[in-house]
């Protein structure tokens, strides 16, 4: 019985290795499509373009900027929600979640990760959930927020009408998820309605099989954000410390193809530069593709497309790096390094 009990932990072993080579396999052929398909084609030699280095380094602070307030923010949850918070963990878990948002499709990878991270340090799981939560949240109500005040602000003089309309237009889908889950707070029958009849249209139009169950699983995403907005809303001095920290993040990361810009010979003002680069975000954020590859370099070609052909290939390598690559490498870092931490009993919630 014992030798049984030996070969089945060693082939729990094995398998859970294979399972995480085979994983790391993944993730490395899909940063090579993603290279590949951003990335191909004829282009200057980086040796013999005049590049201005030192003006990499603001790009670099920037960086660096948005993730210490995405840090800062999750010490400051953890500390106001549980009365404890460790910014090592912080750290690792802001890393790692936009690791897993940037290899999954359509971004839905990193939070589950960040919860199951949290548990095992500690955190109950209702604390474990309610801490990315609020941070997903406070994100997108920063850019929806920096975004609509760009937009009415400046939007009209500096992007064309076709621009501005897929602004606004992915704005809506972007802002679609964040007003429900806020109208589920403030009227949850309504929504709760509003949700069954849905996806009663959808099985209607033999667009999803099993309505009850399709209906169960919405509703218990809605109430789980909403029971944390909820939470957040009586801690009025923390929404905004949290959204404020999410609007460094947010301005850190769209200030970033400025700074490459000019890198590169660009001559873009910088509020021009970051009201296109939110437009283009928020057109792109639901591409269902891992880092929205393709539609990402695709679209921001309007940023870098005033520079001479040779430029633009290695003005949005490098812009890429910063918003894509060094999300890859910081994460996987994060996970190689994340088990050197002596983890507390996880506590049931």
């Amino acid at each position: 019985m014992r030798g049984v009990t030996v070969i089945k932990k060693l082939n729990a072993k094995t398998h859970k290795r294979l399972l995480t080579a085979a994983f790391v396999l993944l993730n490395i052929v899909v940063i090579a499509w993603t290279a590949r398909s951003e990335f191909s084609g004829d282009n200057a030699r980086l040796q013999d373009l005049e590049v201005r280095w030192a003006l990499l380094l603001p790009a670099l602070l920037c960086f660096a900027l948005a993730i210490g307030a995405g840090t800062a923010k999750l010490v400051l949850i953890m500390n106001r929600t549980t009365g404890r918070s460790n910014w090592a963990v912080a750290l690792r878990t802001v890393l790692v979640g936009r690791y897993y948002d940037n290899i999954t499709p359509g971004a839905v990878g990193g939070q589950p990760f960040q919860i199951y991270y949290l548990t095992k340090h500690g955190y109950s799981a209702a604390e474990s959930a309610a801490i990315p939560l609020a941070a997903f949240m406070s994100m997108q109500l920063a850019f929806i927020l920096l975004a609509v005040v760009m937009f009415l602000g400046w939007g009209g003089f500096i992007m064309s009408d076709t621009i501005h309309v897929t602004a606004w237009i992915g704005l809506l889908f972007y802002a679609f998820f964040p007003i429900v889950i806020l109208l589920s707070v403030i009227f949850p029958r309504a929504v709760a309605w509003g949700t069954e009849w849905v996806f009663n249209l959808l099985h209607r139009l033999k667009l999803v099989k099993d309505k009850d169950a399709a209906v169960a699983r919405a509703r218990g995403h809605i109430n789980e954000y909403s029971g944390c907005i909820r939470g957040l809303l009586k801690r009025k001095r923390l929404c905004v410390q949290i959204l404020l920290l999410s609007l460094v993040y947010q301005a850190a990361m769209h200030l970033i193809p400025y700074f490459v810009l000019l890198a590169f010979g660009g001559e873009l003002d910088g509020l021009s530069c970051v009201v296109t680069a939110l437009a283009i975000n928020s057109s792109i954020a639901f591409i269902p593709t891992p880092g929205n590859a393709g539609a990402a370099e695709g679209s921001f070609y309007l940023v870098f497309s005033q520079l001479t052909s040779g430029s633009v290939f290695w003005a949005m390598l490098f812009w890429r790096f910063f918003n894509y690559y060094a999300w890859i490498i910081l994460g996987w870092v994060a996970y190689g390094t994340m088990y050197l931490d002596k983890k507390p009993e996880a506590k049931d919630a």
